[in-house]
């Protein structure tokens, strides 16, 4: 029973990796514009391209916008869908009530940590792996903050 649930967590969060991995092409793709309009505003407005991605502090994008914890509604409402399908999946197959709710809790878990505490972390000038893992040479992004 414990490597159903182990194999419940680890496949929550491959699951979230390709779902928030497609969300994002989405956003991008203007297929839904007021979606897209509002995730643009991450990368237009606020971390502007000749402006840097870094700053002291994180820079929000979701003020004055409906958000849950800096989440915006063009990241809820997919999400939203999509967690809707699954439980529909999920019961179709049969999947035990607590496995819906173990790989659930871990898939929100997961995307919390990674889109939010690592996607946020990203944006400041102190962010530990550009210094300390050689991320900031690997992938052309300067460590040091772009004057304004």
């Amino acid at each position: 029973m414990a490597l159903k649930f182990v194999f419940t967590v680890v496949g929550a969060c491959v699951f979230t990796e390709i779902v928030g991995y497609f969300i994002h092409i989405l956003l991008h793709s203007n297929k839904i514009e007021f979606l897209s309009k509002n995730h643009m505003i991450h990368h237009l407005k606020v971390y502007q391209p000749k402006r840097g991605m870094r700053s002291a502090d994180y820079l929000v994008s979701t003020y004055g916008r409906a958000q849950v914890d800096g989440v915006g509604l063009e990241w809820l409402g997919p999400i939203a869908l999509i967690l809707a399908a699954f439980f529909g999946a999920a019961y179709a197959f049969g999947m035990p009530l607590v496995l819906q709710a173990v790989f659930v809790v871990a898939a929100l878990l997961w995307g919390r940590f990674i889109f939010g505490v690592m996607h946020d972390a990203m944006h400041l000038e102190s962010f530990w792996m550009a210094k300390n893992l050689g991320v900031a040479g690997r992938y052309s992004i300067d460590p040091t903050p772009t004057p304004s």
